[in-house]
């Protein structure tokens, strides 16, 4: 199997790639924000002293609604 050169094959657990990463961004959809988080990955990238970035989608869905999160 061809691995793209894009995938680091020597990071082997979600540990390693978060202790690497700089920043995670983290998609939830606007219409679910905070059954689209993980407080696990969340949990594991602060330990890892990272920092995420939480995009929100389809936010042009949302018509006078309220963020809630």
């Amino acid at each position: 199997m061809d691995i793209p050169d894009l995938i680091d094959t020597s990071l082997t657990t979600l540990q390693e790639v978060l202790d690497k990463a700089d920043v995670v961004v983290q998609v939830v959809d606007a219409r679910d924000i905070a059954g689209g988080r993980s407080k696990f990955i969340e949990d594991l990238v602060q330990e890892a002293g990272g920092k995420i970035v939480l995009l929100v989608n389809k936010i042009g869905e949302l018509k006078n609604a309220r963020f809630r999160m």
